[in-house]
């Protein structure tokens, strides 16, 4: 697909591991290494764990010619996964992480070999009022999307601190850890092309919440979370559960 692959892996210390787990972050100044932590106490637990960098994020990085969008981030998901499968067959566990949540959800849909989805968020970016919410202030998330969309071809490559057009400063609850994300070179201090700012923000569920039945999902959203409040995960939740319950 024109990238060079960045990524981190946790094989099982033991035979014994059932899963193969997918760890994924966010356009919005993650990369795999983050995740390492929760990446090493499964590990230790029998699962092996793989973690990628997306990129331009990490230590992956786009050939030239290859543009960088929302959906090819999803095709490199379902990619790896049928790598990872085809491996030892273990079935495969996707965890989103933030923005990723909702990643990891797309990839889910699209892939036959997810068999678990665990997220931390699920941010419809199809929603005006979750738009709202990630972007630093009206300006950006509506005029700014509305010149995107209007001038693909002039802006798409044009690439921009993800810090300009995000509330970069509520991704952690520790001012230290915000800090040292923010001016990671490899995290948020990067550039992104408009281009995936702009099909990130128009990405639509291929598979609408009440007709997902691909594997079952679980929600862990973190008690306090100001960039990605828990009112809108619950609202995509609740067609979710709506449609198996009632």
């Amino acid at each position: 697909m024109g990238v060079k692959w960045g990524s981190s892996a946790y094989r099982s210390l033991a035979c014994a591991g059932v899963f193969n787990q997918n760890f994924v972050h966010s356009w919005c100044g993650g990369n795999g290494r983050l995740l390492a932590p929760y990446a090493r106490m499964l590990q230790r637990h029998g699962y092996e764990v793989v973690s990628p960098d997306l990129p331009p994020y990490g230590l992956s990085y786009a050939m030239s010619g290859t543009r960088i969008n929302y959906e090819l981030w999803i095709e490199l998901l379902v990619s790896l996964i049928e790598r990872e499968h085809k491996k030892d067959g273990k079935p495969i566990v996707v965890l989103g992480s933030s923005i990723g949540g909702m990643l990891a959800y797309h990839t889910s849909a699209r892939s036959k070999r997810v068999k678990g989805l665990i997220a931390t968020t699920f941010v419809d970016t199809s929603n005006p009022e979750m738009r709202d919410q990630l972007a630093p202030n009206r300006l950006v998330s509506r005029a700014g999307k509305r010149m995107m969309d209007l001038f693909p071809g002039l802006l798409d490559h044009v690439r921009i601190s993800v810090k300009q057009v995000s509330r970069m400063q509520l991704i952690t609850n520790n001012k230290d850890l915000t800090r040292l994300i923010m001016d990671d070179p490899q995290a948020a201090a990067t550039c992104i092309p408009l281009e995936l700012l702009r099909t990130f923000l128009n990405k639509k569920p291929e598979v609408s919440p009440e007709q997902f039945n691909q594997c079952p999902a679980l929600l862990v959203h973190p008690e306090l979370d100001p960039m990605t409040p828990i009112r809108f995960s619950q609202s995509f939740l609740i067609v979710w559960w709506w449609t198996r319950n009632v």
